[in-house]
C-alpha cells in the first residue's frame, strides 16, 4: 500500500514537447532536468514492478521508443486516467485510459515508474508490520512456561501490528493460567518494546 506524499495539481497547463516541466510542476517540483530521460535516470525511487492503483506516481518511457533522449513522462491519477503534456495545438494537457494509449499517440515505450521526480518525493510505500506467531510465542512462553500447543490457532500473528492488537495479546495472555516464568534480560527487553509499540 502506498501514501500519497503530494498530490498532483490537476489544473497544471502545459505545453507541447514539454513533457517533464508539466509532471514535475504537477508536484511542485523544481527543475534541475532538461529532459525527461535524465529526470528518470536521476530518480531515486525507480520501479519496474506492477504500478499503485491508490496513488498519483510518475510513468517514464522512452522517447523516441526505439531510442532513450529525450524521454517521455506522464502522471498517473488514479480514477481519473494519465495525464501528460498536451499532443494537440490549442490544449493544456491529455487525460489518456492506458499505457498502451500514450504509447500509440506519442510514439514511446513505458520503461518504468517511479515515487519521484528531480528530488520531490510524491509517493511512499508504507510499511505493514504483522504481529508474529514467534512474538505470540513468546507472550505464551513468559505467562504459561510453554509454547502453546500444536493445535493452537494463533489469536493475533498476522494482524496488524498497532498498539491496540498488541495490548489485546498481551492481555489475553495475562489471563491465561499457568505459571508466570522469569524471563530472561533479552526477552524483558523485548516485551517492554512490544508494549511501547504505536
Amino acid at each position: 500500500m502506498y501514501k500519497q506524499l503530494v498530490s498532483p495539481n490537476l489544473a497544471t497547463a502545459g505545453t507541447i514537447g514539454g513533457c517533464q516541466s508539466y509532471a514535475r510542476r504537477m508536484f511542485g517540483a523544481p527543475a534541475g532536468n532538461l529532459t525527461a530521460w535524465s529526470a528518470w535516470l536521476k530518480a531515486a525511487h525507480k520501479h519496474i514492478d506492477p504500478l499503485p492503483a491508490n496513488v498519483a506516481i510518475l510513468q517514464w518511457y522512452r522517447f523516441p521508443a526505439n531510442g532513450t533522449s529525450p524521454g517521455h513522462v506522464t502522471v498517473q491519477v488514479p480514477g481519473k486516467g494519465i495525464y501528460s503534456a498536451p499532443y494537440r495545438s490549442g490544449t493544456t494537457h491529455a487525460v489518456l485510459p492506458s499505457i498502451s494509449e500514450v504509447e500509440r499517440i506519442y510514439g514511446c515505450k513505458y520503461v518504468g515508474w517511479s515515487e519521484d521526480i528531480n528530488g520531490v518525493r510524491v509517493a511512499k510505500e508504507e510499511s505493514v508490520d504483522k504481529i508474529t506467531k514467534e512474538q505470540e510465542n513468546l507472550c505464551a512462553i513468559m505467562k504459561t512456561g510453554s509454547l502453546p500447543g500444536v493445535n493452537y490457532n494463533y489469536l493475533f500473528a498476522g494482524k496488524l501490528c498497532n498498539q491496540q492488537n498488541v495490548d489485546a495479546m498481551l492481555q489475553f495472555w495475562n489471563s491465561q493460567p499457568g505459571p508466570t516464568t522469569q524471563c530472561t534480560p533479552d526477552e524483558r527487553a523485548y516485551l517492554d518494546a512490544l508494549k511501547k509499540i504505536t
